[in-house]
C-alpha cells in the first residue's frame, strides 16, 4: 500500500466545516479521509477557468480543493452548499 496523502484545510474551509451539522461534518471528514488514500481513485471534477482546482461532490456540498502530487498534499479551500459554491 502506498503512502497516504496529507490533507491541509484552509482556515476558511475549517470555518465552513464548523457551520455544518454533525452529520454533514462526518460525511465531509469521511470523504477527505478517502481522498487521503488516493485522490485519483475518487471522482473529482476539474473546475473550469481555474488552474489546478478541483471539486469533490459530497451530497449537497461541494469541496473545492487543490492537489500537489510532488508533495502528496491535498489543499482544501472551501466547503459550501451547492447553491452557494459557484458564486
Amino acid at each position: 500500500m502506498s503512502e497516504r496523502w496529507r490533507v491541509i484545510m484552509a482556515p476558511a474551509a475549517r470555518r465552513d466545516l464548523k457551520g455544518l451539522t454533525p452529520v454533514g461534518q462526518a460525511r465531509i471528514r469521511e470523504a477527505t479521509e478517502s481522498l487521503s488514500l488516493d485522490p485519483y481513485r475518487v471522482r473529482l471534477t476539474k473546475l473550469k477557468g481555474v488552474e489546478d482546482e478541483w471539486r469533490l461532490r459530497v451530497g449537497d456540498y461541494r469541496v473545492r480543493l487543490g492537489l500537489d502530487p510532488n508533495n502528496r498534499t491535498i489543499y482544501v479551500y472551501s466547503i459550501r452548499h451547492r447553491r452557494e459554491a459557484y458564486r
